[in-house]
């Protein structure tokens, strides 16, 4: 994973001097075409509504092979697990399964 950061220095409401890093990682294991898009069709990003009304959806799609390259947010996965527990453990589920190309 390539690293990516910006540092800056924040004045605190005391009036202390902080040093602030915000580090951004690019993730290397998704591949691409070579104009950018996706080597082997469209993409899907869900979002948090989808993911909390259609897992059983999802769930049965990912198992068919009809659903391929979806994509689930970190912000998504953290307010599901939120609302959630069992939602997002089934989710959870998901991403780590290896052949059903979530990321």
């Amino acid at each position: 994973m390539e690293r990516l950061g910006k540092i800056f220095m924040k004045k605190t409401r005391k009036g202390k001097v902080r040093r602030v890093l915000r580090e951004h990682y690019l993730r290397d294991d998704l591949t691409t075409a070579p104009d950018g898009g996706w080597a082997d069709g469209p993409c899907v990003v869900i979002d948090t509504n989808v993911a909390l009304h259609q897992i059983d959806f999802l769930d049965t799609t990912s198992q068919s092979g009809a659903l391929k390259n979806v994509v689930v947010l970190q912000t998504v996965l953290e307010e599901v697990k939120h609302r959630s527990i069992p939602v997002f453990n089934r989710l959870s589920t998901l991403v780590r399964a290896t052949g059903r190309r979530f990321h």
